[in-house]
């Protein structure tokens, strides 16, 4: 919304002003844009005519400020973008780097070796996405099927592999 009609290019209504910065929640730079003037000549303003201004704090936390935060960053630290980012994606529950399963990577890295044909590695609590060293496990394919059996000493809580197959039998 332009100016109000009859004031000059230093002036702006008090009403007008008042309306924008407390009830719309508008910053001084939005303002300003609205009018063709700096953000300091409208916070000038502000104080002129009595219209207390907002600390930093709470003018970061109006809506508005959060809309233009959103739409700023949208985008910016995702993927390699993210100074955490390590090269990744998730395939079937498992994070994959460089097209190999980021758990065999840190058991490799734990136990020195790389695994040998026909071991696998075990996540101790179940999640698939925990990596930690002390969550893993190396095991043979035997070793493992044998634990996820249901009287093969599988863990508390935790089911089965095959659980819905036995289930529907």
């Amino acid at each position: 919304m332009p100016m109000p009609k009859g004031y000059t290019i230093y002036d702006i209504d008090p009403g007008w002003l008042k309306q924008k910065y407390e009830v719309e929640g508008l910053s001084t730079t939005d303002i300003a844009e609205l009018c063709d003037y700096s953000a300091r000549h409208i916070s000038r303003l502000l104080d002129k005519h009595g219209i207390k201004k907002r600390s930093r704090l709470e003018g970061v936390k109006t809506e508005k400020s959060r809309e233009k935060r959103s739409r700023s960053m949208t985008g910016k630290m995702a993927g390699e973008k993210n100074p955490r980012y390590k090269g990744g994606y998730i395939s079937s529950g498992y994070m994959m780097i460089g097209g190999k399963r980021y758990s065999h990577t840190v058991a490799e890295k734990k136990y020195g070796r790389k695994l040998q044909a026909g071991e696998v590695v075990h996540h101790i609590n179940g999640d698939t996405l925990d990596n930690r060293p002390e969550n893993l496990q190396v095991m043979t394919i035997s070793e493992h099927v044998a634990m996820h059996q249901v009287g093969g000493g599988y863990r508390k809580g935790m089911k089965p592999w095959n659980y819905k197959r036995r289930k529907e039998k």
